[in-house]
């Protein structure tokens, strides 16, 4: 006795490529305002901060001063003048 399966024809799938995970992201950030408004604040304010840091004194910068005195670390110790 022979048992004969109906097997289905192989059936051609075509295959989609899955989007990227930053192109779900950049989508999904297009889509909540609240945001994208929050990220383009957030960069308008780091190049705000790193672009004017640019133009200042370094050397006015390390001077240590505290309620009028200055002072400087020498040796791992603050030493007042």
């Amino acid at each position: 006795m022979k048992i004969e399966v109906n097997r289905p024809a192989p059936v051609e799938i075509a295959a989609e490529k899955s989007p990227s995970a930053l192109s779900i992201m950049w989508r999904e950030l297009v889509r909540d305002r609240l945001a994208l408004v929050s990220l383009i604040i957030l960069s308008v304010i780091l190049l705000i901060v790193y672009g004017v840091s640019i133009f200042l004194d370094q050397e006015e910068i390390v001077k240590g001063r505290l309620f009028g005195h200055s002072f400087a670390a020498i040796g791992g110790a603050l030493a007042w003048h």
